[in-house]
């Protein structure tokens, strides 16, 4: 999803004044995304919650916003704040936002639960907790590192309590350069909060699988391309008597390397079944996932072809869906 798609987006939001959180965790890259974000929607105002949270109160400022910020905008008036000064760690000058079509806050808890209501639309930045303090040391220095951990065990507590991210209408990448951002955003975005996604660990990507999947299901296009790469590793282990890897170790590698890696798997399998005689093909000796019974391996093969075929029409199905709704 490009930023003028998600621009789009917004205006389309119903309101005399749409009120955009961009949240995330600290050092995830919420100011960069949102200073471009308001370029996109022609310099509209932006107010961070950098100027209401202090070093011993990173959670709990929250009142002051709502009362001097959040009400005042979503009633159609300006707001007025006085800011908090992180040098000298007391209040400073006072900060008028001019009543605006759209307004962007930007910070951590930015979408949480006690303004929700007056939000138009959530973007989550996600970025992995070492980048996020590697990059919040860059800025800061060494010395913050105290902080920086005080603040992150208070923000990952207040996340447990206040999913936010599960109320996002975006979820984007912020390890991605904004000026590459378009299909990692898309692959990520889904219809719903509900459903299959990937997730960064450690850095990397990584599918699901629900227990108990939502019926209609509703996975973003990341899920869809990681699901392939999932059934293909479990197919080609278990013809090949190897131990069954466990989903949650199968790494999605991303959207440009996805359908390379499909067709790399899909190689090894038509390989394999290169490899087998008519009476392999007719017996169960190698009748695995997704069966496991005493049908003939050839059902095996039959699945897979249909399979792929369904995979790679949901990819366009997904993808066509997530360039109309963003641009339309």
């Amino acid at each position: 999803m490009r930023f003028s798609e998600l621009a789009s987006l917004i205006r389309q939001r119903p309101g005399p004044v749409r009120l955009v959180a961009v949240d995330g965790p600290g050092g995830a890259g919420k100011s960069t995304f949102a200073s471009r974000l308001s370029a996109e929607l022609g310099d509209v105002p932006v107010v961070h919650t950098d100027d209401f949270a202090a070093a011993d109160e990173p959670i709990g400022w929250w009142p002051r916003m709502l009362e001097q910020v959040i009400e005042p905008l979503a009633t159609g008036r300006r707001a007025r704040y006085q800011r908090y000064d992180w040098s000298t760690e007391t209040l400073a000058e006072w900060v008028d936002v001019e009543r605006a079509p759209i307004v962007v806050i930007e910070g951590v808890t930015a979408g949480r639960r006690e303004w929700r209501h007056h939000l138009a639309f959530i973007v989550w930045v996600e970025t992995p907790q070492e980048e996020r303090l590697r990059r919040g040391l860059a800025r800061d220095g060494d010395d913050a590192l105290p902080l920086w951990e005080e603040w992150g065990a208070a923000e990952d507590e207040h996340y447990r309590n206040d999913p936010t991210r599960d109320h996002a209408d975006v979820v984007v990448d912020g390890t991605v350069p904004w000026g590459d951002h378009s299909f990692t955003a898309e692959c990520i975005w889904s219809t719903t909060s509900v459903g299959g996604s990937v997730h960064q660990r450690d850095g990397r990507w990584f599918g699901e699988l629900d227990e108990e999947p939502p019926d209609p299901p509703t996975p973003s296009l990341g899920w869809v391309m990681w699901h392939p790469i999932w059934w293909l590793s479990v197919l080609l282990a278990d013809a090949r008597g190897e131990p069954t890897p466990a989903a949650e170790s199968i790494e999605w590698p991303g959207p440009t390397e996805s359908l390379p890696t499909i067709t790399g798997l899909w190689r090894e399998w038509m390989d394999l079944l290169d490899g087998l005689s008519p009476d392999q093909l007719a017996s169960p000796e190698h009748t695995g996932f997704p069966y496991r019974d005493e049908r003939p391996f050839v059902h095996i093969a039959g699945w897979a072809s249909m399979e792929l075929t369904k995979n790679l029409s949901e990819m366009c199905q997904l993808r066509r869906i997530a360039q109309q709704l963003g641009s339309t």
